[in-house]
């Protein structure tokens, strides 16, 4: 997307091969391997146990000096303080099946815990959610991540998009979805946002669906913080930022020639596209009965966007 010159925010992926190498110099990914291997889906107790002993063994391994310095090398050239540090599998998000929730996104992070998030990033693959997944669609095979390292955008409005309607398949219909503050606030759950029905021909609003926001979440300081709001009952995103954004989604999915779940945040009026992947058969079934959402790029070591 960044080369077809959409609006992406500045950053750099840590490839999938350095997470390799660090499960290699560990000696941890033949056993990590085993142990997902052996879990048995029908004992949710067995796979959280397991998933937790995996997180353990990953964070009691250490990263290289030379990875850590080269991390934060390119975190440095970005020439920004606050990052949005994003897990991305090379497994997940392909046109059948979805991984989106099940990996994690740190939001508003600095250098003194740049490095402890890459850990966690490449641990969420391996949570209990994400192993049972794996189980469940016989996908046990050698699993990698990469971590997407982004200059974080403090958005005063952010959101999901679909380039198609997920819950009945409609491909004349876009579907957008706002909340106040920073995107995590929706997916994960948090709140509920307003829903906006256009159509893709027409490029007209069919349907908007407001929902009250009583409380955002946004940076204070260094910290990630909830507050009440008094504006939370009003439209939150103006007609005229619905039908730009639909307009863009539009073009991503041409670009791209299948249906897009887009993630998207809004700062001083500018729209940036944070995370892209096929709408796939499983989110379609999942979304009718509530749209879920996440994730993702896929990239190099580690390349600059």
């Amino acid at each position: 997307m960044y080369k077809n010159n959409f609006n992406i925010p500045n950053g750099y992926v840590i490839m999938t091969d350095v997470f390799n190498e660090f499960l290699i110099k560990n000696n941890i990914k033949d056993k990590i391997q085993k142990i997902v291997e052996r879990c048995n889906i029908d004992d949710e107790i067995e796979i959280e146990q397991k998933a937790k002993e995996i997180a353990q063994i990953i964070s009691n391994s250490y990263i290289s000096d030379s990875i850590k310095e080269e991390i934060i090398k390119y975190y440095k050239k970005l020439n920004c303080r606050y990052v949005a540090v994003r897990s991305s599998s090379k497994n997940e998000d392909g046109k059948s099946h979805a991984w989106a929730g099940q990996l994690e996104t740190f939001l508003n992070i600095d250098e003194t815990n740049l490095i402890e998030c890459v850990k966690k990033c490449w641990s969420s693959i391996f949570s209990p959610r994400a192993v049972s997944y794996r189980i469940k669609n016989n996908d046990t095979s050698d699993i990698s991540v990469a971590v997407v390292v982004q200059e974080m955008i403090q958005s005063e409005v952010s959101g999901v998009a679909f380039s198609i309607n997920p819950t009945n398949n409609n491909s004349n219909e876009i579907i957008i979805e706002s909340a106040l503050g920073l995107g995590e606030a929706i997916v994960s759950g948090k709140v509920t946002p307003d829903t906006y029905i256009i159509d893709k021909n027409k490029d007209n609003i069919k349907n908007k669906e407001i929902k009250i926001q009583k409380s955002k979440l946004i940076k204070i300081n260094s910290n990630n913080k909830w507050i009440n709001i008094s504006d939370g009952k009003e439209q939150k995103l103006k007609d005229e930022m619905i039908l730009k954004l639909s307009k863009l989604i539009k073009e991503i999915e041409k670009k791209y020639g299948f249906p897009v779940d887009v993630e998207w945040a809004i700062e001083n009026k500018e729209i940036y596209i944070l995370q892209c992947r096929p709408v796939t058969t499983v989110e379609r079934d999942e979304l009718v009965e509530k749209i879920k959402r996440k994730r993702k790029l896929e990239f190099l070591r580690f390349k600059e966007i």
